[in-house]
């Protein structure tokens, strides 16, 4: 192989061409001296081959040249490939340009505020009672129209006041639910007479022949129901001036008869 490769080639080379014999005793030839018996071959010159280009860290894609020759602009992919310093910032660099403004949005139009007619305290008293009676449109009507704070602040004038000694107001304010613990401990503090069963809510109703009408309610712990009686007392003083029926129900006092008349309801 080596005789071929030495036969074929070019002449026009100016390197001398030598032959030595090897270890094994085959002869070999070289273009440098290759032995200590090295011989330059008569008539023969051997046609220096341009040395293999190493790649650079340019030309594997990490460098400024891309893939392939830079001449020509033709091989790889054009004279700058990838990782080549392109002209302008790279994704994630930090001289990558700022990202272009978006659009401001569009202005929301202004919302115009819905005008709230406040109606009058009897205005809503009548609306609420047409809402208690069911009607829808009435209950709408009465929440638009202010009807909460009424009432928010319709609680807050009766509280102060049943705070004040009001009966009436005190019945408002805590009793519309029945007579619960906190309605019993308010009206028989504000009443004028009590006992434990019983209040008084109404007097000084004259009566044609003298007498007094008294309205006692009866309020029992434990029972949500009150029930109201009608006593009546003579203006003489005796042992039967007062009564809810006649002379067989009497007692000579108000506080003795409305205290049996109250404990009858629990019988």
């Amino acid at each position: 192989m080596f005789v071929l490769i030495a036969f074929g080639l070019c002449a026009d080379s100016t390197a001398q061409v030598y032959t030595c014999r090897a270890p094994d005793g085959s002869r070999v030839f070289s273009d440098e001296r290759c032995g200590a018996d090295a011989k330059v071959v008569p008539g023969m010159r051997d046609t220096k081959r341009p040395a293999p280009k190493t790649k650079s860290p340019a030309s594997t894609g990490k460098g400024s040249t891309g893939k392939g020759s830079t001449t020509g602009g033709s091989s790889g992919q054009g004279s700058m490939g990838k990782g080549s310093a392109q002209a302008g910032p790279q994704p994630g660099s930090k001289s990558e340009s700022k990202a272009a403004p978006q659009p401001a949005a569009a202005a929301s139009k202004p919302t115009v505020p819905k005008v709230v007619i406040v109606k009058s305290a009897a205005e809503l008293d009548a609306l609420l009672q047409q809402c208690d009676a069911g009607k829808v449109a009435a209950c709408n009507d009465w929440t638009r129209s202010g009807g909460p704070n009424r009432l928010r602040e319709k609680e807050r004038q009766t509280q102060l006041a049943c705070d004040s000694g009001s009966l009436t107001a005190c019945e408002e304010r805590y009793c519309s639910d029945g007579a619960t613990e906190q309605c019993r401990a308010k009206v028989l503090d504000a009443a004028k007479m009590a006992g434990q069963t019983w209040y008084l809510r109404d007097a000084d109703r004259k009566l044609s022949d003298g007498s007094t009408l008294y309205i006692v309610r009866c309020i029992r712990e434990g029972e949500r129901e009150m029930q109201d009686i009608n006593v009546v007392c003579a203006p003489q003083a005796s042992p039967l001036r007062c009564s809810d029926s006649g002379p067989d129900r009497a007692f000579a006092k108000l506080d003795a008869a409305a205290s049996k008349y109250c404990e009858r309801q629990e019988e």
